[in-house]
């Protein structure tokens, strides 16, 4: 099945209609499931898997959340060959995700709303084993990503939970967009240990082991657990100045391992901390040149641009023609994390939640894929270095008021102190700056939740109301650029702070149905550009978000079928962008606000055992962004086509997997293949604007599992299956610089893993 997609083709109506189906098909099926039980025809025994996260920071079945939540398990992150948080976007409905200026350090989005460059917070924060993640800010490698760090970070977890929608009012740090929940893999009370060896095309080699024990029964565990991976580049470089001969760049390098600790003397009391630490390595990710304006900048002052053009595009896509730039990433990761319980009641708990997170990212980047110094970070790689300690505490509460109020009280601390200058080498049109900066943070919160049980009221109502109060500090120094040498760095402070909220009703109409409506408030902090001394700050940005959804397991002829729907519309003011122009000479990204704007959309999650040896699955997502102001000064049409960069409109995912009938005594064997497309993010037609053309992807596994009863598994993989050619990133410079350049996305891996489990 395909979708095509054109331009203002997609009736809404339609889309509503459909959108409306989802949500009331569970009643309608439920209602068939009562009359097929009443007339006593047979009813499927299969099940689905019951889901628990922690969305609202306690265990909860899934479908009892009112908050729309993507769970992806850690053999599900295996099947589709992800290794990143920028593949993870391919499982998950309105998340999407890029590389501008390095691969290993994506920038991703949640619902239309990510990261801008300049120095303010995420909007969609990664947290792991609640804490958050580290970013990297203004004047660092790969600009405020709101992620993690390079490959390698993504194993031996329980699960990873995609929220969607302003989180805060039961969360450590604010995001208006959304936050995704790592949770690691808990030690346990059994000995259990694994060793997992994978080798695949590009010499791709992984290694993966978990030993866990329990040191004192029930009262002191431990669990290790390592993962790396080494792989080739798959992109050839003719010639760059340190490989005039050639090199192989967009390689893989990684290795990280985790120790966790799990202490309870008492039943009232438990302490976990959990250390990880990670490191990557690379030869860098070329960008390769796409399109040239004929009367721009860039043709005017080297015209051989065009017959590099013309080199490049015979070259294909695996081979990158010679560049100037010695192209470098590496960077390492080390978060801590130290959480502890205490139960004050049989009602009442205390939790405090203490985190040091440290980030270091060095590299190089050019942007123009070509020999000529249009715009390059060049051979000095930029060391950026982003610390961080967090501390949360907690006060919550269970069935109290007899049995109907569900509450956590909190308080949040984070700080991010001022590094050492950072030293950022550009070039642009032939001319060379350098500049150094530092940035740092502080975030203060307290915040409030309550779930109310009203069936007292109306059997099955519930509601929730939360509040929020932040209070964000950014400062940024920056010396130096084109104008000034290494003098007196100019200082930036910027002050914000504000309210948030959320309301909502939710309300189980039948057993295993439910459906929930609720609104609210979410807050960006402003903050300051340091791509040259004295630029000026931009303020906050808010969002408000409308919400209806259900949530439902129910049977069609039998059938357990799992549906999950939501429609939401969000209204935007003080909307932040980042855009690319020149600043003395120098082709620079700022950010500013840009006005205000509206987005609403769909999305829904589609599950079920269709026999004892099928499941299958649909996932779809719809966007539809739109300015509804402009601030004073801004280029609307400019800004228009800029704002859709990472926001598809359309994206969908199919996946079905099929128990192989074998015997029990040769093993458990099984197929799976999950498909995944996403439509332009942008106007499909106009080339080159920098903008992402449509894509999808086909991922396809094959396991054995307990080959001949033994405890040794075997799977083999194949990652981009139909070799398509897509981009992840692009640099839109036609109509400032001259010219369009891209990243390209892996060409078909594929491999074969051998496990062996003791348990």
């Amino acid at each position: 099945m395909r979708i095509q997609y054109k331009k203002r083709v997609f009736p809404v109506a339609v889309l509503g209609s459909s959108a409306a189906l989802a949500l009331l098909l569970p009643l309608v099926a439920t209602s068939a499931q009562t009359t097929a039980a009443v007339t006593g025809e047979p009813v499927s025994e299969e099940k689905l898997e019951e889901i628990i996260v922690t969305a609202r920071r306690r265990e909860e079945n899934l479908q009892t959340v009112p908050i729309a939540i993507t769970v992806i398990s850690q053999t599900k992150l295996e099947e589709n060959n992800v290794t990143s948080l920028l593949q993870l976007q391919y499982l998950v409905p309105s998340m999407s995700a890029y590389a501008v200026t390095y691969r290993d350090i994506p920038t991703f989005s949640i619902r239309g709303l990510g990261a801008s460059i300049g120095g303010s917070a995420p909007a969609v924060v990664t947290y792991l084993n609640e804490i958050p993640i580290a970013a990297p800010t203004a004047g660092a490698v790969g600009g405020a990503v709101g992620g993690l760090n390079g490959p390698g970070l993504l194993f031996d977890l329980e699960n990873i939970q995609v929220l969607k929608g302003p989180q805060g009012t039961n969360f450590g740090q604010n995001a208006v967009g959304g936050a995704v929940l790592l949770q690691t893999a808990h030690p346990k009370d059994d000995l259990e240990a694994r060793l997992q060896l994978g080798y695949g095309n590009y010499n791709n080699r992984e290694v993966d082991a978990m030993f866990n024990v329990p040191l004192v029964q029930d009262k002191l565990l431990v669990r290790l657990a390592f993962n790396g991976g080494w792989r080739d580049g798959f992109t050839h470089v003719l010639s760059t100045p340190d490989h005039p001969g050639g090199v192989d760049q967009d390689d893989r390098n990684f290795s990280s391992v985790r120790g966790s600790v799990t202490f309870k003397p008492t039943d009232g009391f438990q302490n976990d901390t959990i250390v990880t630490y990670s490191k990557y390595t690379g030869n860098g990710s070329p960008r390769f040149i796409t399109a040239v304006k004929p009367t721009g900048l860039t043709a005017t002052l080297f015209p051989g641009i065009t017959a590099a053009l013309a080199q490049q595009r015979s070259l294909g896509t695996l081979t990158h023609i010679p560049i100037d730039t010695v192209l470098a990433s590496s960077g390492t990761t080390l978060a801590v994390g130290n959480m502890s319980t205490i139960d004050l009641s049989d009602h009442v708990r205390f939790r405090n939640i203490f985190g040091y997170n440290n980030q270091k990212a060095t590299g190089s980047a050019e942007s123009d894929g070509t020999l000529f110094p249009i715009a390059a970070k060049p051979s000095t790689p930029q060391v950026a270095v982003a610390e961080q300690f967090t501390d949360e505490a907690q006060l919550q509460g269970s069935k109290t008021l007899g049995g109907s109020l569900d509450w956590t009280l909190g308080a949040f601390y984070l700080d991010q102190p001022r590094e050492p200058f950072s030293l950022l080498t550009t070039t642009t049109l032939g001319r060379k700056s350098d500049s150094e900066t530092r940035v740092g943070a502080t975030s203060k919160a307290v915040y409030g939740l309550a779930n109310y049980d009203l069936s007292a009221i109306l059997s099955g109502l519930g509601a929730t109301a939360g509040v929020r109060y932040t209070r964000d500090w950014h400062i940024a120094d920056t010396r130096g650029g084109p104008l000034m040498k290494f003098a007196n760095p100019v200082t930036a402070e910027i002050t914000n702070s504000a309210v948030t909220w959320n309301a909502g009703l939710n309300y189980r109409v039948v057993q295993d149905t439910m459906v929930y409506t609720s609104v609210s408030r979410g807050y960006r902090s402003g903050g300051n550009n340091t791509a040259q001394p004295g630029l000026p700050g931009f303020g906050s940005e808010f969002v408000t978000n409308y919400e209806v959804g259900t949530k439902s397991d129910w049977r069609l002829a039998g059938v357990p079928v799992r549906t999950n729907a939501a429609l939401f519309y969000e209204n935007y003011t003080g909307l932040q962008l980042s855009d690319y122009t020149f600043i003395n000479g120098l082709f620079q990204s700022i950010t500013a606000n840009a006005g205000s704007a509206r987005l609403w959309g769909a999305e829904f999650e589609v599950s079920a055992q269709l026999t004892q040896s099928l499941q299958a699955g649909i996932n779809f997502g719809y966007l539809n962004f739109a300015f509804t102001k402009f601030d004073t000064g801004v280029n609307a049409a400019a800004t228009e086509l800029f704002a859709k960069d990472n926001r598809p409109p359309y994206k969908y995912g199919v996946n079905a997997r099929y128990q192989l009938p074998v015997p029990s005594r040769i093993g458990n064997a099984s197929v799976q293949a999950n498909w995944d497309w996403q439509a332009a993010s942008g106007n499909a037609y106009l080339i080159v604007s920098g903008l992402i053309p449509a894509y999808g992807l086909l991922n396809m596994t094959a396991d054995w599992n307990a080959i001949a009863g033994s405890p040794i598994d075997a799977q083999f993989y194949v990652s981009n299956a139909l070799n398509k050619v897509y981009f992840i990133g692009g640099l839109g410079g036609y109509n400032v610089i001259g010219f369009d350049s891209y990243r390209y996305g892996e060409p078909r891996m594929y491999g074969v893993r051998l496990r062996y489990q003791f348990k």
